[in-house]
């Protein structure tokens, strides 16, 4: 586009200057000039380096060309030197081609003549390093001793882009940026260097976002649990005071609540198993079960890959199948129904990713259930032996129960059964609440609210899948002792993953294999790392690290089973801070009900899926803020034409935007059009704008709202036919009775205007949204394109953590990918549906790749590429009501189902579901492993 290249010219000569130097003074230019990046010539060599302790900085810079592109795209130059002197590299084409690139979308397209190489050293005497580009470079090295203004900017420069490039990392990719984080603090740290902007801006935002805050009480957070990372690191968040003080009384004590008996609707029988602060996901009938695998099976094992293919898949996802020893058997499926009547998976909380306090809830049909779970876990246990796991007995509320259990709590499953119930947990409160619940009235079956649900959601509804979280669950996760021991189980987690990280950026130091007192005394970790207030710690095992108080990462003992009894004055004020932020936020708590039914619409595998739930109490007060700007509830929507294919509605309060706007209907739209094509490669802002003017959209509202004519007087002026337009927005409007409609193009309102109407939907709502079959419509190359636009974007930023693990911390490339699972704890996974394997150029240098890696030149989406989505998605639609302060979400979806026959488990199990609903995300096994390809070459499909 000639408007970006002018673009270019123009910032290189006059704000890109400003924007690295302050100004575009003489002694500026004549940097660059120096540097040989802009001359227009090709630069001759340069090198520098610097001694200093703990280490010296250097920089070279070496000409780069086309054979380059493939390294540089993927991260993969090296550079290194035989004794391992250099430390912490980082390869840059400088900020003003950056800040360019960002602008026009053209990352790819136009490399620079000439690339900065910063890298750390250590020692005083004179090195070589070899630098491994698509020609391997030889370059000896003559540190000096330089005055400390010489030495001290190039080492600012070098921690600029190191940081700079950490970040870009972070936002192409799907993984936690721990290691880029971890390297960041220790080096701040061990450096006395200033913490990144961004990452000053990203806490200040953080201790602002109230709703976050607690929404961590229930889910967790990376943000949060990165800011902690760092906080360790700087030896900010350590605590050295003892426990001392009682635990607070709950800000939301548990409330039973009785229906009189004369009210009760009809229940199912195992929710009398259910203690009224648990979870209840309900499956009810044995193949609503059997479908919900099957869905699962059709999309490598995971739902979440409906939507989208994610670069990674955490290992918590089926890890608690294993730790309650539930392994399914293929024949499971079939015989199923057979041995069990009802069942269901209860809960305490949902904290997967360190390990949840759950349970499978059996109701046998026959007492064969018995006979089959006893079998199975003999299996288990015969299996494991040489693990370490063992079987006993043991009583709890008086009833012997079968424990099985390993000693770093990889397997942790307590078998309790009481009559025609069984559970299977890995939390022992929960198996005793579970007896509890049979001899006095704790459980769901006599819980006003539950009982109240069921008269709105009777059970002969027949739902597929039925949520219910009462309000006590959530009082239960916002109690004293649950936040007290959520923030220590997230401090365990982080000290896990530090001693990890430490461990493996000190051998790629060159000191070997260190224990926890040597990488703090050389700054590998901070002085009091370790020192917890509730004396437990991090313990390096052979293989992994295990919490000495909560067990291996992943299966920490679930929260109920660790006492709490005292606290520290810190934990106390932090503890009183976030009860009266939760008083706020959360002073009207409801239960969250969400159902799932499914329909079968065709012999040809289309299904429609109707959902509902009630989310207010996860809102919390930010949703009552938002739903309070909501107009009434309506089942009118206007603005609707024949061609759209996605259609908004939004019923908007008076006053919203200006007080004398009274309420109205916005509505956006999305016609179904030819938009303009768009290439594969990461799209800038004024390639975005160019898009979006000319796509098929138009948005307004009935009847008009004024502030359009208040903040744009231009189209406040219509014609005779009630068009106006604003030169300086490059935007129509038209006006017609109560209507006022905006779009980019004149002829959209045109055609648009027979149709302008109301037509009426089939529930009350403030908010409607309509999705039609966009697998059939004009926007599939569209969509397709921004699919592998961001699979692409994932792909590449899991390739760049595979190399930068072999550049930064220095394990071998053979290693890389097993080292960065063990630390982000899950599989990385091919967004492009490949294989990542490495590959080797001439000069015998190997890097990580995918084998379904396109070229970089690649501007159009492959022919046979097709998104997960389009393969099932065959229209949605969606209502919001907001009604007696609850928020509702209805609506369903319509899903065409793959004719693929699920492949057979080749496990051997107890015949029963296992806990896995959702899978681990892993395709089959493939025959290949990853190979080094002697060409280079990316390997085809």
């Amino acid at each position: 586009m000639p408007f970006l290249q002018n673009l270019k010219t123009t910032l290189v000569g006059s704000v890109a200057l400003t924007i690295i130097f302050g100004s575009t003074t003489p002694f500026a230019l004549g940097q660059i000039s120096r540097l040989g990046v802009f001359n227009g010539e090709k630069p001759v060599q340069k090198k520098e380096a610097y001694i200093g302790k703990p280490f010296g900085v250097g920089r070279i810079i070496i000409p780069i060309g086309e054979l380059d592109r493939e390294l540089l795209r993927t991260n993969g130059l090296t550079i290194t030197e035989s004794q391992g002197r250099i430390h912490y590299p980082v390869f840059s084409s400088g900020l003003v081609k950056k800040a360019i690139d960002v602008l026009a979308g053209e990352s790819d397209s136009v490399l620079p003549r000439n690339l900065a190489v910063y890298f750390l050293f250590t020692g005083d005497q004179p090195f070589t390093v070899k630098i491994n580009a698509s020609t391997a470079l030889t370059i000896p090295i003559e540190p000096t001793r330089s005055r400390p203004l010489q030495k001290n900017l190039l080492s600012r420069t070098w921690w600029r882009e190191f940081n700079q490039v950490s970040r870009s990392r972070n936002q192409q990719s799907d993984y936690p940026p721990l290691i880029e984080s971890y390297l960041t603090a220790m080096l701040a740290e061990r450096l006395n260097l200033p913490r990144p902007f961004i990452e000053r801006t990203a806490d200040a935002i953080l201790v602002k976002n109230e709703i976050q805050n607690i929404l961590d009480l229930f889910l967790g957070a990376e943000l949060r649990h990165l800011k902690l990372m760092r906080e360790t690191m700087s030896g900010t968040k350590r605590l050295p005071e003892t426990a001392a003080q009682p635990l607070p009384t709950d800000i939301f004590p548990l409330v039973p609540e009785i229906l009189p008996d004369e009210k009760r609707p009809e229940i199912e029988e195992i929710v009398s198993r259910v203690p009224e602060e648990c979870f209840y996901l309900r499956f009810g009938k044995w193949q609503n079960f059997v479908w919900l695998t099957r869905l699962a099976k059709e999309y490598g094992g995971d739902l979440g890959r409906l939507a989208i293919l994610r670069g990674i898949e955490p290992y918590s996802v089926g890890r608690m199948e294993e730790q309650l020893c539930l392994e399914q058997d293929p024949l499971a499926e079939t015989f199923g129904q057979t041995v069990i009547s009802d069942f269901a998976v209860i809960g305490n909380d949902l904290y997967l990713t360190e390990g949840p306090a759950v349970g499978v809830l059996f109701q046998q049909r026959n007492s064969l259930l018995t006979s089959q779970l006893q079998s199975a876990r003999a299996k288990i246990l015969e299996k494991e032996k040489g693990q370490g796991a063992i079987e006993k007995t043991v009583e709890i509320a008086g009833r012997k129960v079968f424990f099985l259990s390993t000693a770093d709590n990889r397997l942790r499953s307590f078998y309790a059964k009481e009559g025609e119930f069984h559970l299977i947990t890995n939390c022992r409160s929960l198996v005793k609440r579970f007896f509890e619940c049979g001899t006095d009235k704790s459980a769901l079956n006599h819980s006003r609210e539950f009982l109240e649900t069921r008269i709105s959601y009777p059970l002969e509804s027949e739902d597929t899948v039925f949520v219910f979280m009462p309000s006590n669950f959530f009082r239960r996760m916002l109690s004293s002792k649950y936040q007290v021991e959520n923030a220590r189980r997230q401090q365990a987690l982080v000290d896990i993953e530090l001693l990890q990280l430490a461990s493996t950026a000190a051998r790629g130091e060159g000191w070997g294999e260190l224990p926890a007192i040597d990488l703090i005394e050389k700054g590998f970790l901070p002085e009091d790392f370790g020192k917890r207030i509730d004396r437990s710690g991090p313990i390096a095992a052979t293989d992994q690290v295990i919490d000495s108080l909560r067990g291996a990462r992943g299966y920490f003992t679930p929260i109920p089973d660790i006492t709490v009894d005292q606290i520290t004055q810190a934990e106390a004020k932090h503890l009183s801070e976030q009860n009266k932020l939760v008083g706020e936020q959360w002073n009207d708590l409801v239960p969250l009900v969400a159902t799932i039914k499914r329909e079968k619409l065709d012999r040809k595998g289309l299904e429609r899926l109707s959902f509902s739930a009630n989310i207010t109490s996860i809102l919390g007060k930010q949703g009552k803020d938002f739903t309070a700007k909501l107009g009434p509830p309506t089942q009118f929507k206007h603005g609707t034409s024949r061609n759209d294919i996605v259609n908004l509605h939004v019923s908007v309060g008076e006053g919203l935007l200006l007080k004398s706007v009274p309420d109205y209907q916005f509505f956006a739209a999305i016609q179904n059009e030819p938009t303009a094509p768009i290439t594969v490669k990461p799209s800038g802002f004024f390639t975005w704008l160019e898009l979006l003017k000319g796509f098929p959209c138009y948005l307004g509202a009935w009847p008009k709202p004024g502030f359009l004519d208040t903040f744009t007087p231009q189209l406040a002026r219509p014609d005779e036919e009630g068009f106006s337009y604003s030169r300086l927005l490059d935007l129509h409007r038209m006006q017609l009775g109560e209507y006022s409609i905006l779009a980019f193009n004149k002829q959209r309102l045109k055609k648009i205007r027979p149709d302008l109407g109301a037509t009426q939907s089939e529930s009350f709502g403030q908010i409607h949204l309509d999705i039609g079959d966009l697998s059939t419509s004009e926007l599939v190359p569209l969509i397709n394109t921004l699919f592998y636009q961001r699979a692409l974007q994932s792909t590449l930023g899991n390739i760049k953590l595979l190399n930068s693990m072999t550049q930064q911390l220095k394990v071998p490339p053979a290693d890389a990918r097993e080292s960065i699972e063990k630390l982000l704890d899950g599989k990385l996974i091919c967004s492009l549906e490949g294989d990542y394997q490495q590959a080797q150029f001439t000069n015998g240098r190997a890097y990580w790749t995918s084998d379904r890696l396109p070229p970089s030149n690649i501007d159009q989406l492959p022919v046979d590429y097709q998104s997960n989505l389009m393969a099932w998605f065959r229209g949605a639609n969606l209502t919001v009501l907001v009604h007696d302060k609850q928020i509702m979400v209805s609506g369903s979806v319509k899903m065409q189902r793959q004719k693929t026959k699920p492949a057979a488990s080749k496990k051997k199990g107890t015949g029963i579901p296992g806990f896995n609903l959702f899978g681990n995300g892993q395709k089959e096994p493939s025959d290949s492993k990853d190979k080094l390809n002697p060409n280079g070459k990316n390997k085809k499909r």
